[in-house]
C-alpha cells in the first residue's frame, strides 16, 4: 500500500515538473521574503533572455520595472492572490516585457513562497498602440486628426517660447465644400480633400505640422520662426499652392478657402489662445464672404473675448433662467392689436442689452438654443395665463423656433407638453421659422409642421423673400402667415424701390390662402402703400417697439392713436391726441408726413 502511494507522488510529481516545464507561459517561484527566484521554467528563461543558471541568481526585484516595484512588494506582502493584473518586467537586454500576472502564496521546499505565472501581452500592446496612432490620424488623408495636432501643437508651443521663436496657426476651411459633395458626389469630395492634404504636405517644411481637424478643415502650424514677416512669407507659399484649380476624379474644380491666423507669442502663448484666436479669425473670413485670409488683431481678439463671456454668460442664465421677453404687437389696419411677437432679450452686466443678432448665433453653436428655445415657449405660456386672469382678451403670440430646436427629435412631444401644462388654446400659438429652416430637412420638417398643426398650432415663415425657398413647396406646408422681411417695407414707394416684389409677395400669398405681415414699419406712406397692395396686418416701430409684459393689456384694449386720428379726420400729430393716448407715447418726431412713435419702454 505505501509503495503504491510513493509511485502515485513520484508519478504525480513528475507530471507537475512537466506541466512546470513544458507550459507557454511563464512560470516561476520565488521565496516571499527574500525576493529570491528558486525555481524558473523554459518559457519564463526565453521570454527575459536569460540563462536558467543567470536567472536563478536574480531576484524578483532585479525583474520588475522600478516604477512598480513598491506595488509588487506591498501585494506580496499582504498575501493577496493578484489575479491578471498588468506589469511591466524588464529582460535582460533593457527592453520592456509587457506581461498580465498571476500569483498566490504556496509552500515549495518547505518554505513560504510565491508562485506567479505570466502571460506575454507584447503583441496586445503593439496592438494597443496602432489603435491608440489611428485614433489621432484622419482615416482619408492619413494626416494627423484634431486630437493629435493639440498635443502636437501643445509641444510646439513650449519649444517657441523656450527658444524665443514665432509660431503661427493657419486654420483653413474649404468654402461651400458641401456643393462639391451634392454636385459631384462624395467620391469626388473625398479626392478633392486628398489632393488638398498632399499640396499642403508638399509645401510643408519638415518642422511644420500639418492635420486634418475637421470635415473641410485643415490646420497648418508653421514653427521655427524668426519673424512676422517669414509667417506671412511661408503662408502665401501654402496659399499660393492652393490657388490653382483642383483636378479630382477628372474633374476640375475651382476652390477658395477661408483661413484665419493667429501668431505666437504675439497673440498669445497658450494652444487655447493660439487656436481660439485662428479659428476665430477663421470665422471672421467666413463671416466676409470667404475666399480670404484674416489675422488675429487686438480687436479681433477682444471680439472673441466678447464672444466666449457671453457664451459662458449664455450657459449661466440657461441654469437660471436669466432671460426675459418683450412683445412687439402685430396691428390690423384698423388699429387693432391683431397679435404680438415673443422677442427674447439678453442683460449683461458688462455689456448690457445684448442684440439677439449676436448671442443667438452663439446659442446655435453651441447647442444652448434648444433649452433656450424650450424656456421661450414656456415663459409665453405663463404670460397667456397670467393675461388670462386679468381678464385680457388674448390675441395668438408667435415665437421663432431655430432650425436647429426645429428638427431635434422630441419637439413636437415637448411643444405640446407644454401647452396642455398651461392649458393653452393651440391657436394662441405661432411658430415663426424662416425659408432656410423650411428647407433644411424637408422631410423632417413637413413633418414636424403637419404634426403640431393638426394639434392646431399656427405657423408662419418669417423675412420671407431673403432665403432660399422653393415656391413649389409652400403649397405644401401648413402656413398662415408670411412676413415680408423689413428690407423689402423700407423701399415702397421709393424709386426702383420693391412695391413690384411686395405686390407679387401677397399675391402669392392670397393664392395659396395665406395672411401677410409686413415688418419695420416706419413711415405713413408704407402704411398707405401697404394697405393699397392688400397686406393683412403691420408691424414696425412706427406703431409700437418690443414693451414690457405688462404694457400689453393696455395696447390689446385700444385702438392705436393713429389710426385712431385717421378715422376721427383729425391730424396725426401727437400733440392733438387725447390723453389717454398721449400716456401710451413716450415721445414723438415729425418731420413732413413721417412719424416715428415711440411707445413707453424701448427694449
Amino acid at each position: 500500500m505505501l509503495d503504491e502511494f510513493t509511485r502515485t507522488a513520484h508519478t504525480n510529481a513528475r507530471e507537475y515538473r512537466f506541466l512546470f516545464e513544458a507550459n507557454p507561459h511563464p512560470l516561476l517561484i520565488f521565496d516571499a521574503h527574500s525576493l529570491e527566484i528558486l525555481s524558473a521554467n523554459q518559457a519564463a528563461l526565453n521570454k527575459h533572455g536569460y540563462t536558467r543558471k543567470e536567472f536563478l541568481l536574480l531576484k524578483l526585484s532585479d525583474l520588475v520595472d522600478p516604477s512598480l516595484t513598491q506595488d509588487v512588494l506591498q501585494g506580496i506582502a499582504a498575501s493577496r492572490v493578484r489575479t491578471s493584473y498588468g506589469s511591466r518586467h524588464v529582460r535582460k537586454d533593457g527592453t520592456i516585457l509587457p506581461i498580465d500576472i498571476t500569483a498566490y502564496d504556496i509552500i515549495f521546499k518547505g518554505r513560504k513562497c510565491r508562485f506567479l505565472m505570466g502571460i506575454d501581452t507584447t503583441e496586445r500592446e503593439v496592438l494597443l498602440q496602432e489603435l491608440v496612432q489611428q485614433a489621432r490620424l484622419d482615416s482619408l488623408t492619413g494626416l494627423p486628426n484634431r486630437l493629435r495636432f493639440e498635443e502636437q501643437l501643445t509641444e510646439a508651443v513650449a519649444h517657441a517660447t523656450e527658444k524665443n521663436e514665432k509660431l503661427a496657426i493657419l486654420c483653413l476651411k474649404i468654402d461651400r465644400f458641401k456643393r462639391v459633395n451634392e454636385t459631384y458626389g462624395p467620391h469626388i469630395g473625398d479626392a478633392c480633400l486628398l489632393l488638398i492634404s498632399s499640396l499642403l504636405k508638399s509645401q510643408a517644411r519638415a518642422t511644420d505640422i500639418i492635420a486634418r481637424t475637421g470635415g473641410n478643415e485643415f490646420a497648418v502650424a508653421l514653427t521655427g520662426l524668426k519673424s512676422f514677416f517669414t509667417v506671412e512669407g511661408v503662408a502665401n507659399r501654402l496659399l499660393e499652392s492652393l490657388s490653382e484649380p483642383l483636378i479630382a476624379g477628372g474633374c476640375k474644380l475651382h476652390i477658395s478657402f477661408s483661413i484665419g491666423i493667429a501668431v505666437c507669442p504675439d497673440n498669445g502663448t497658450t494652444v487655447s489662445q493660439l487656436w481660439r484666436g485662428a479659428e476665430g479669425a477663421l470665422q471672421s473670413a467666413q463671416v466676409a464672404g470667404g475666399a480670404r485670409t484674416v489675422w488675429l488683431s487686438p480687436e479681433l481678439t477682444s471680439a472673441l473675448d466678447e464672444r466666449n463671456e457671453l457664451e459662458a454668460y449664455l450657459r449661466s442664465q440657461v441654469e437660471v433662467g436669466g432671460f426675459h421677453l418683450a412683445y412687439q404687437p402685430i396691428y390690423e389696419f384698423d388699429g387693432s392689436v391683431q397679435g404680438l411677437e415673443a422677442l427674447l432679450r439678453l442683460n449683461h452686466p458688462k455689456y448690457g442689452a445684448v442684440s439677439p443678432a449676436k448671442f443667438i448665433p452663439i446659442a446655435e453653436e453651441t447647442g444652448l438654443i434648444v433649452p433656450i428655445g424650450d424656456w421661450v415657449i414656456e415663459e409665453v405660456c405663463r404670460q397667456l395665463t397670467k393675461w388670462k386672469e386679468q381678464g385680457l382678451h388674448l390675441v395668438p403670440v408667435a415665437v421663432n423656433v431655430s432650425g436647429l430646436q426645429f428638427i431635434e427629435s422630441g419637439f413636437v412631444d415637448r411643444m405640446t407638453s407644454i401647452l396642455r401644462s398651461y392649458s393653452i388654446d393651440p391657436r394662441l400659438i405661432a411658430l415663426e421659422i424662416t425659408e432656410s429652416t423650411a428647407m433644411l430637412n424637408v422631410k423632417e420638417v413637413t413633418s414636424q409642421m403637419e404634426a403640431l398643426s393638426t394639434y392646431g398650432i399656427r405657423f408662419s415663415i418669417d423675412d420671407f423673400g431673403t432665403g432660399h425657398s422653393s415656391l413649389g413647396r409652400l403649397d405644401q406646408l401648413p402656413l398662415s402667415v408670411l412676413k415680408i422681411d423689413r428690407s423689402f417695407t423700407e423701399r415702397l414707394g421709393c424709386a426702383h424701390g420693391t412695391d413690384s416684389i411686395v405686390r407679387a409677395i401677397i399675391a402669392l400669398a392670397k393664392t395659396l390662402h395665406i395672411e401677410v405681415v409686413a415688418e419695420g414699419i416706419e413711415s405713413e406712406e408704407q402704411i398707405a402703400c401697404l394697405r393699397e397692395l392688400g397686406c393683412d396686418h403691420l408691424q414696425g416701430f412706427l406703431l409700437s417697439r418690443p414693451v414690457k409684459p405688462e404694457l400689453i393689456p393696455s395696447l390689446v384694449r385700444s385702438i392705436h392713436p393713429m389710426f385712431a386720428a385717421i378715422r376721427a379726420g383729425v391730424s396725426t400729430d401727437s400733440s392733438q391726441w387725447p390723453a389717454p393716448a398721449a400716456a401710451q407715447i413716450r415721445s414723438s418726431r415729425e418731420t413732413g408726413n413721417r412719424i416715428a412713435l415711440q411707445p413707453i419702454l424701448d427694449l
